[in-house]
C-alpha cells in the first residue's frame, strides 16, 4: 500500500510526457511487493498506466518526434531567413511606395499610441466614451489600443455564441475572461442581454436544447449554461405556437 500511494504521491505535475512516461518505467510498484488486500488499488494504477503509455506511444512518439525535428533544424533555419529576408525587401517596397496593408496601419497606429505619451494622452481626453460592439471578435493588437486610450470608460458588446473570427486572429478568450472576471465583480460591471427578440419561442428553445449538449468550454469558448441561454422575448406569436406549422423540422439530405 505505502509502494503505490507513494508511487500516486510523486507523479509528476504538469504535461511533460517524457518525464511521466520515464517516471512510470521506472518508479511503477511491483505486485510482488503488495499485500493481498492492496491488489485491487494496484491493478487501478496498472490499468491507468497502460492508459498513460499507450496514449503517449500512439500520439506522442518522442523519441521519434525529436529525432525528426533535429533533423529538420537546417531546412528550418532556411525558411526563416528567407521569411527575414523578404519582410525586409517588402517593407522597403511599402515605404517606398507609401502602400501599406490594413495590418500595417493598425501597427503605426499602436505605435502612436503606446511610444508617444503625448499622443496617448491627447486621445484619452478626446473621447468621453469608447463603444466596442462584436467584442469577442476583438484580437491582441485590438485590446492593447483600446487599452492604451481608455480611462475606465470603455463599453463593451459581444457574445461568445457569435465569435466567427478566429482565423483572423480574433481572440474570443479576451471577451470570456472580461466576462468571467466581471460575475465576480472584478474589473468592471457585467449587463446581460439575453433576451431574444427576434425569434419564436419554438426556434429559442430549439438552439437552447441543441447547443447545451455541444457547446462546452472547449468546443465553442464557453459552457452552454444558464448565463449564455438565450431568453424568449418576442411574445407577439405566442399565441400559434403550439401550431404544427411553428414546430421544428430536423431535414437531413444525402450528399
Amino acid at each position: 500500500s505505502a509502494n503505490v500511494n507513494e508511487f500516486i504521491l510523486n507523479f509528476p505535475k504538469g504535461n511533460d510526457l517524457d518525464l511521466i512516461t520515464n517516471y512510470i518505467s521506472e518508479t511503477f510498484p511491483r505486485a510482488s511487493n503488495l499485500t493481498d488486500e492492496d491488489k485491487d488499488q494496484w491493478e487501478k494504477v496498472k490499468s491507468m498506466k497502460k492508459e498513460i503509455v499507450n496514449f503517449a506511444d500512439q500520439t506522442f512518439p518522442f523519441k521519434d518526434s525529436k529525432i525528426h525535428i533535429q533533423s529538420t533544424k537546417d531546412f528550418v533555419d532556411c525558411l526563416i531567413e528567407i521569411a527575414i529576408k523578404v519582410d525586409e525587401i517588402l517593407t522597403a517596397f511599402k515605404n517606398e511606395c507609401f502602400v501599406y496593408s490594413f495590418g500595417d496601419i493598425f501597427r503605426f497606429a499602436l505605435v502612436l499610441v503606446r511610444d508617444f505619451p503625448d499622443i496617448r494622452e491627447e486621445l484619452k481626453n478626446r473621447f468621453t466614451y469608447i463603444l466596442v460592439d462584436e467584442y469577442q471578435d476583438t484580437n491582441d493588437l485590438q485590446e492593447q489600443f483600446i487599452n492604451c486610450i481608455a480611462k475606465g470608460n470603455v463599453f463593451q458588446v459581444g457574445d461568445i455564441k457569435q465569435s466567427i473570427y478566429k482565423f483572423r486572429n480574433a481572440k474570443p478568450e479576451l471577451f470570456m475572461n472580461k466576462f468571467e472576471e466581471y460575475q465576480k465583480g472584478n474589473g468592471g460591471t457585467l449587463l446581460q442581454l439575453t433576451e431574444n427578440f427576434r425569434c419564436r419561442k419554438t426556434i429559442i428553445d430549439t438552439v437552447n436544447k441543441m447547443f447545451s449538449k455541444i457547446m462546452n468550454k472547449d468546443f465553442g469558448g464557453c459552457e452552454y449554461n444558464p448565463f449564455h441561454l438565450l431568453g424568449h422575448g418576442q411574445y407577439e406569436f405566442d399565441s400559434t405556437e403550439t401550431s404544427e406549422d411553428y414546430k421544428t423540422e430536423i431535414l437531413q439530405y444525402s450528399y
